[in-house]
């Protein structure tokens, strides 16, 4: 039928088949689909079977592998879905951010779930400059941005004063230094 129908193909010198397109349009490619006239190190790849390579400046910036597992900035780990890398070497706290997820716009909480998919997740939220822990629906932690620290959604952060007490597996309290005895 008309679909095995080459349309167009381009072979070099040696008759190696380089680029073409099929009869139902698809178009097929030894390894580079695309580069962009006068950025030659600019490319979509295919540089193995089922994967796609996008590359930038001559790196590879994005791999999709024939797993579904996606690399950004580095080639992907075969136990893992999605690795992100980055290049800064600072060794100070957030120098090197790595991923940023954004809500649109201020109030909003931005939120990152993990999920078994099947009926337990947790999230950590950020909600006006609070950091925000809950397991199965119900807040656990609160880390306020001046590092108060409230437990079980209580919003109680204590007293100045205060210690934490130990409820063995349930959540601590704020309870008196007073009120303690010693051991």
């Amino acid at each position: 039928g008309a679909d095995s129908i080459d349309y167009l193909q381009l072979r070099d010198n040696s008759n190696a088949l380089k680029f073409k397109i099929s009869g139902d349009g698809i178009l097929f490619t030894s390894d580079v689909l695309a580069s962009h006239e006068g950025d030659t190190d600019t490319k979509l790849r295919f540089p193995a079977n089922d994967t796609v390579t996008v590359e930038t400046a001559g790196s590879e910036r994005l791999r999709i592998t024939s797993a579904g597992a996606v690399g950004i900035n580095t080639t992907v780990d075969a136990a893992t879905k999605l690795q992100v890398q980055s290049d800064g070497t600072s060794t100070t706290a957030a120098g090197n951010i790595v991923a940023r997820f954004q809500s649109n716009g201020s109030g909003r909480d931005a939120t990152i779930q993990l999920s078994d998919n099947v009926a337990n997740s947790a999230t950590i939220s950020m909600l006006s400059s609070n950091l925000i822990f809950e397991q199965a629906g119900t807040e656990t932690l609160r880390i306020r941005s001046t590092g108060a620290i409230a437990f079980n959604g209580t919003n109680n952060y204590g007293t100045s004063g205060q210690i934490l007490k130990s409820n063995g597996d349930g959540p601590p309290t704020w309870v008196n230094s007073s009120t303690i005895s010693s051991v």
